[in-house]
């Protein structure tokens, strides 16, 4: 599984809409399911206010969400080292902002490129001794506020909601996106 870092459009929504103005939508939107929209717009919401909790989390320590996810993609593996191309995909970025972020973790210690076992072309990228003590000093706090994050769920309740947003990852992931077929359905920009 990968934790592709979101991408900010800098709208936010902050509250759901009341359920009456989604009923109210449907009756002109034939296309929309009103429970359908508000379960959408409550993980938007969700996603999203977790998301600003750990960002002002890493923020407070002084380490950008890309550099903070590189660390923990390598703290993952065995090795504790990986491929720049593999770090890009699980993180959902282009291999040249893996690479912008390695050299800065370089230059900080946190990590060291190495010379690809069988491939000179190639190069692994290992945590370092500095890197590791980093993740020590971070993690157990932040550990401690994602918890907290679903601290008034049981355990059975979390283990339903992990299964249930994994259904929608994949309704996602399935769901058809640009053009539909229709044509001059699209908005264009005016002025």
């Amino acid at each position: 599984m990968s934790i592709a870092m979101p991408r900010r459009s800098g709208i936010r929504l902050r509250v759901l809409p009341r359920v009456e103005t989604t009923r109210a939508r449907a009756r002109r939107y034939s296309s929309l399911d009103p429970t359908a929209v508000e379960a959408d717009l409550s993980i938007v919401v969700t996603g999203d206010a977790g998301w600003r909790a750990i960002e002002s989390y890493l923020a407070r320590h002084d380490i950008a969400p890309g550099r903070f996810g590189v660390l923990m993609y390598l703290l993952r593996k065995k090795e504790r080292r990986g491929l720049p191309s593999a770090m890009a995909e699980w993180l959902g970025v282009t291999r040249a902002t893996i690479t912008g972020l390695l050299d800065g973790l370089e230059r900080d210690g946190l990590v060291r490129r190495e010379p690809h076992d069988r491939d000179g072309r190639m190069t692994h990228v290992a945590l370092t001794a500095k890197g590791q003590a980093c993740l020590d000093r971070l993690l157990p706090d932040y550990f401690r506020m994602t918890g907290g994050m679903v601290a008034s769920l049981d355990e059975r309740e979390r283990r339903t909601l992990t299964r249930l947003l994994g259904r929608v990852r994949e309704g996602v992931a399935a769901a058809p996106s640009g053009d539909l077929g229709h044509g001059g359905s699209r908005c264009k920009r005016v002025g």
